[in-house]
């Protein structure tokens, strides 16, 4: 098994992998009056009831999907093992003991390379993970002013509650169609002050310790409370979900009445049938209510 560390802080892993999550998960959006719904992409959801797996590298965040490697070269036993392990799957139509020859030589090649020949595995290991995964972020809260101001344009935006069960069916049921198919997991993210790591020449699992990789942030982003559907295969892809996985939208506490206009006339065109409310500012703390629109 791979050797894994990561030093997670300051989260509530009951919602962890495996278990129970929050029947509603929350996408803030802003909104760009007058822009035809084609042009303004964070529109969309609403708009053509479509969500969004984006790259990694397209996130805000510049220590997205970054990990740490050991590479250690006086384990020889370890090193070995896994050189004909790579022999293997290269060259399955070899007998054992041609593998082994390879190995060996592997071995050799290996002690001989570089710290910056270490590098490059680790920047060709992260590359595959911009080009091979997929994340859609929502997050478990609704009333985090911070969050309206980062992705709701000041407020000036929404909020789209999403019923995150039929969301991981129909994930489910449209990834069992893709080329070639793929499975799509709900994650919730862990905060860490470190990147996941391991040692890259006992990494016997890649898809777990991706998956470490793809939901471990930086401690400061603690605040977001983010979940991530993430799928393993391909990426920056547009999902359509049924109108019916909408269960709320709120509209920013500064709003304005061309901003509710449109957006009641996408929830009736798509024929959402979803709460309706409205962000106001409590009267006498820093804190979000709401009510119906």
């Amino acid at each position: 098994m791979p050797s894994i560390s990561s030093d997670h802080h300051g989260i509530d892993d009951s919602a962890a992998e495996g278990e129970g999550h929050p029947p509603i998960l929350y996408k803030y959006r802003s909104w760009a009056v007058g822009i035809r719904s084609t042009e303004a992409f964070s529109k969309r959801l609403l708009t053509n009831l479509e969500v969004y797996f984006n790259s990694p590298e397209e996130f805000n965040d510049p220590f997205e999907c970054l990990q740490n490697f050991e590479f250690p070269l006086d384990d020889n036993d370890l090193l070995f093992d896994a050189a004909r392990r790579s022999a293997m799957a290269s060259h399955p139509e070899l007998s054992p003991a041609k593998q082994s020859r390879l190995a060996r030589k592997g071995v050799k090649e290996r002690k001989r390379q570089t710290p910056e020949g270490f590098e490059q595995n680790r920047l060709r290991y992260q590359e595959r993970h911009y080009k091979t995964v997929g994340i859609c972020s929502l997050t478990s809260l609704r009333d985090n002013p911070l969050m309206w101001s980062h992705y709701a344009s000041d407020h000036k935006g929404v909020c789209v509650g999403l019923k995150s069960g039929a969301l991981k069916k129909t994930f489910f049921m449209r990834s069992r169609t893709w080329r070639p198919p793929q499975s799509v997991n709900l994650e919730k993210v862990l905060y860490s002050r470190k990147y996941p790591k391991a040692n890259f020449f006992d990494l016997e699992d890649h898809l777990d310790f991706l998956k470490e990789v793809v939901r471990t942030k930086a401690e400061y982003w603690n605040y977001e409370q983010e979940y991530r559907f993430v799928y393993i295969g391909g990426t920056r892809r547009s999902v359509r979900i049924p109108a019916e996985h909408i269960a709320e939208v709120i509209l920013g506490c500064r709003a304005d009445s061309d901003v509710e206009s449109e957006v009641r006339l996408a929830l009736d065109q798509n024929k959402i049938s979803a709460t309706l409310l409205r962000a106001v500012r409590a009267k006498n703390t820093f804190a979000l209510e709401f009510e119906p629109a």
